[in-house]
Formats: structure tokens, sequence, C-alpha cells
């Protein structure tokens, strides 16, 4: 009887179910998927997802002719050789994830341990009063009126000298109103030299003259403007496209982010022509749940058509590139992974304290979907996008389709 060797391709990725009802194989190539259910195919699987066997098995005759054999070799994603023509185990590598400063085998967290973003709450003054303040920045990166204390700028120098600061691309600076920070010159310079992207985000209401922004022209270098949009008042879409022009004459990078509640302003964005860099995001007002399901809830083809590259996938299972690496400090120096959860410290706090808050084991740099449910159970798990801010403002881990589709 005939034996040959099955092997899959290194850019096929397998996943298991915890209670075994369930495998997948998935070619990161062609995005073609198997879902694996049957006994002797589950058990197929298994074996050669041990790590001894690197994804090569021995297999018989019959199981040559198993539906999941016919997939792999349609789908380029695996294929069998005949052991007579083979007699040596072919060579087959697995990829693996490696972290830097890995998080899972370390014990010793020093300031090096990298974080990326930082977002420095500047100032809770805003006489703006919109209707949803207290919820879009539990959504997403955004301006909030808060209690009218200002960030120390000696406990941000002092607090920035600590961290690794080599590794950080990008600090946010919000409000309240930016402007009326006291102080925002002394800020800049001390911030002027630093190769991070330095990203200061005003509210489009809080924007009196285009001359605002004059302040910033002696300081453009790796700075960007954002600008927030929450209201399609004709005015305020007229001062949008005035900043834009005169942001774009002095130089300055700038970038607009339009938060939208129904079809109605989705379909006002459409007749603005977006720039490459601009963004949308939908927000959850707990009032229009029909366009919110529409617009962020995800489907199964969604997901298997995601741009997902093996490397993704695999981050996926190990941490949340959502939250990763990045720090928020309100106003009054406390210190968030996000506006959503606890404080995990104050500026004023032994660093490697904040550090050992980050890595710790319940902390939102480890939090996967294979840790939660109901998403731990599903067999897309590791495909879905990490758990953002918008599942822990909506304590809905699933915003998907996948149980009623």
């Amino acid at each position: 009887m005939r034996k040959y060797w099955l092997y899959i391709e290194p850019y096929v990725y397998i996943d298991i179910l915890n209670d075994k009802s369930q495998a997948m194989l998935y070619n990161t190539l062609n995005k073609k998927h198997f879902v694996v259910s049957d006994k002797e195919t589950f058990m197929l699987v298994e074996t050669l997802c041990l790590e001894q066997n690197l994804r090569v098995i021995q297999i018989s005759q019959e199981q040559n002719q198993l539906p999941l054999i016919k997939w792999l070799r349609n789908t380029y994603s695996g294929d069998v050789i005949n052991v007579e023509n083979s007699a040596k185990r072919p060579v087959q590598f697995v990829p693996e994830l490696k972290i830097k400063n890995n998080i899972k085998t370390t014990n010793i967290v020093t300031p090096y341990q990298s974080i990326y973003e930082l977002s420095l709450y500047l100032t809770g003054k805003c006489s703006s009063n919109c209707i949803f303040c207290n919820n879009y920045y539990k959504q997403f990166l955004y301006c909030r009126a808060n209690i009218k204390k200002e960030l120390s700028l000696e406990g941000i120098k002092n607090f920035f000298c600590q961290l690794n600061n080599e590794t950080i691309l990008q600090i946010n600076f919000l409000g309240g109103e930016l402007l009326s920070y006291s102080y925002l010159n002394s800020l800049l310079l001390f911030f002027a030299n630093h190769k991070s992207i330095k990203n200061f985000i005003f509210n489009i209401r809080q924007i009196r003259t285009i001359h605002d922004f004059d302040i910033f022209e002696h300081y453009k270098n790796n700075l960007k403007i954002t600008i927030l949009i929450n209201t399609f008042d004709k005015n305020y879409i007229y001062t949008l496209n005035s900043v834009i022009n005169h942001l774009e004459s002095i130089g300055i990078r700038c970038e607009v982010l339009f938060v939208i509640e129904n079809e109605k302003e989705y379909s006002l964005i459409k007749n603005l022509h977006l720039k490459q860099n601009d963004k949308i995001f939908p927000f959850y007002n707990s009032q229009d749940n029909a366009f919110y399901r529409n617009n962020v809830f995800m489907r199964e083809q969604d997901i298997l058509n995601s741009d997902n590259k093996f490397i993704d996938i695999l981050r996926n299972k190990t941490i949340n590139k959502n939250f990763y690496g990045k720090l928020i400090i309100d106003t009054d120096g406390s210190i968030y992974t996000s506006f959503n959860t606890e404080k995990i410290g104050v500026m004023t706090d032994d660093i490697n304290i904040i550090l050992q808050q980050l890595v710790s084991k319940n902390s939102l740099y480890n939090l996967t979907r294979m840790k939660v449910y109901p998403c731990s159970g599903c067999i897309y798990r590791s495909l879905c996008p990490p758990i953002s801010n918008f599942e822990l403002f909506t304590k809905k881990n699933d915003l998907c389709f996948i149980q009623s589709d």
C-alpha cells in the first residue's frame, strides 16, 4: 500500500479550537480557507501541528482521498509526495512570532520596554458643549472636556525623560481647547527636536481663525494637525476648508477625522472629496443601532478577505496591537491604556511600577480574542481585528454577524 508525505505550506495558518470541535486552515496569500469538523481529518490536522512533526506527516493511500488533500492541492496550500520518491521526510519551516522585550518570557521590566505612542491631554477647558462629549473619547482618540485642570509641563518633562523616548514614534496632544494651554510655547520648544511625529488634535468647533495655527509654523518639523469633525454645519465645513488650505500654504501636514452617526452624514462626507489620509469613524450613540451594525459589525467574508498576513495572525494570538505600546495621560496626571478601564497609575509613580502594570497578565496589551467569550470559541478568532475601544465601550466582544450568518 502506498504511503505519502503530506506537508503544509509555511504561509498557511492552522488553528484548532480549545474544545477540539473544529480546526481551520487559512491560506494567507489567496485567502482560501478550509474548516475541519470530521474526526478523521481533525486527527490528521492535529498530528500535523505537533511540534516535532513541523507540519509534515506520513499518510496512507486512503487518507490521500480526503477532501482536505484535494483542497490543499487546489489552493496551493500544501501537497503530498510519494514516499517511494522521497524516502526522507521533507524539511519544512514553521513561522514563529518573536516579540522584542517579550512580555511572556521576561520578568525584568525596564524603561526600555518600548512605548511607541503617547497621548497627552493637556487641558480640560472647553466651551463647545458637544452632545456626546463623554462618549467620543472612549471609542477613539478624541478631545474631551474635563475638570478644569492642566497637565503640568514639568510633570510631562520628568515622565518623558524616564521613558526610552527613542522608541516613541508619535505623541498626540489633545484638550479641551489646546490653544488655552498655558505652557504651549514651552511645550513646543521642549519637543521640537524629538524625532517623533507631534500630532496636535483640534475640534473644528474650537477653531476661531486660521491664524490660530500660526504658533506652529516655527515647529513644523515632524508636526501634524488633526482636525476632528462631529458636525456638518456648512459654516464649520467652510472653516475646515480654510484651515486645510492655510496649513498647506505654510507647510504643515493636516489630517481630518470625521465622526458620523447615521447614513445621512455618511452621504454628506462623500461629497467632501476626502484625501487619502482622512479617516471616518462610525460613532455608537446607542440610538442608531442599525447604522452602527451595518458599518462596524463584520461578516464572515469581511474577516476572510481582510488584509491578514501570517505575522498579523500570529500577533493577534499573542498581543493586542490596538493597545500595545500606547499610553494615555489625562489632565490630572492619571495614566491609562484606555479610558474604558481603570487607570494604571499616575505620572509621579515609579516608572517601573507603571511598566509592570502594562505587561501584567490582565493588561490590555495581552487582551486577545483567544481569551474572551464568545470569541475564544470561534474558529475565526485570530483572523478578526484585535479587540478595540469599540468592544470595551459597548461591552460586546463579538461585533460581528458570525453567529447569525
